[in-house]
């Protein structure tokens, strides 16, 4: 419990930073909010989207209105949008579940791909497939996924018809996303896997499995693997946060609903309302998950304590 409190009070600071620089960043963003907003309706005069500026508390310093913004977010409150008046925390739950359907598809399909193919080179480490798997893996790592998608729409929808091109409606629309987001991550995973597994495989307590007669399955799954997963599990915690970040693109190239296509069209639309809070609700969550991995570390090796 102590842990868990320690690691709970950490994440206040980060979350506070993210706001912050958040803040900063969309303020320093070039353009007019208000005159944007009254792009499409004819205009306005200055008297008026004064009145606007005054009403939205935009002319009041930059510090003046972190505080402010802060105060709102403190009672749940993200503020409305600049464009539609619609609250922003209504936007963000409309938008968020199929973000988190494709960020939890990605990242079911990553560990699947990335453990199994891990242990496979750890295994069979020096061996033609263990360096299929590493040119595999360096593949994913170097493929931007908005070109893994774009390879995917070419092969599967348009030329092969297997999926539909728009990703939305069912499952068969999340699998093409799924793959151009989780590929990379997979790719990464399987890297620290091998990699974790080939310092474990050395070491006297596998060897003396081994002596035992114990199955070299049960040897690898049962020994080897827990002690070697503490670096998976950190870094399948960053990657959840690369695969919210990442879903930004995918969204955009499959024409998926989702945060990033709402982050997206509010940037393009100077509607800061918006923009700030759907990055700190994905800080957020971000967090959320980095606690959660900090968390398992104990459940996974007792000897992790707050001391150390």
């Amino acid at each position: 419990m102590r842990y868990a409190l320690q690691r709970l009070a950490l994440a206040v600071p980060v979350m506070l930073g993210v706001s912050a620089l958040t803040f900063l960043m969309l303020h320093l963003v070039p353009g007019d909010p208000v005159a944007a907003m009254f792009i499409g309706h004819g205009g306005a005069s200055a008297e008026q989207m004064n009145e606007v500026r005054e009403r939205l508390g935009l002319n009041d310093p930059l510090p003046v209105q972190y505080v402010n913004y802060m105060k709102n977010v403190l009672q749940g409150d993200l503020g409305r949008s600049i464009r539609t008046n619609e609250p922003v925390s209504e936007m963000i739950l409309r938008n968020f579940p199929p973000t988190l359907q494709l960020t939890l598809a990605s990242m079911g399909l990553a560990i699947v791909l990335g453990v199994s193919f891990g242990i496979i080179a750890a295994v069979k480490r020096g061996r033609i497939v263990d360096n299929v798997v590493m040119l595999i893996a360096l593949a994913g790592v170097s493929m931007p996924s908005f070109w893994l998608g774009l390879l995917l729409i070419s092969i599967f929808a348009v030329w092969l018809n297997w999926f539909p091109i728009i990703g939305g409606g069912g499952w068969r629309g999340l699998v093409l996303p799924a793959v151009a987001l989780g590929f990379a991550a997979a790719a990464i995973i399987a890297r620290m896997v091998r990699s974790s597994l080939l310092e474990v495989l050395g070491e006297n307590y596998v060897v003396t499995a081994r002596a035992k007669g114990l199955a070299e399955q049960r040897v690898i799954m049962r020994h080897a693997l827990r002690n070697a997963a503490i670096p998976v599990i950190t870094i399948v915690g960053l990657q959840f946060g690369g695969l919210l970040a990442g879903a930004v693109i995918v969204e955009q190239v499959f024409s998926r609903q989702g945060i990033g296509r709402m982050l997206v069209s509010a940037l393009q639309s100077r509607d800061f309302p918006v923009a700030q809070g759907g990055v700190l609700f994905v800080a957020v969550v971000y967090v959320l998950v980095n606690l959660l991995v900090d968390l398992l570390y104990g459940a996974i090796d007792p000897r992790i304590s707050v001391e150390r």
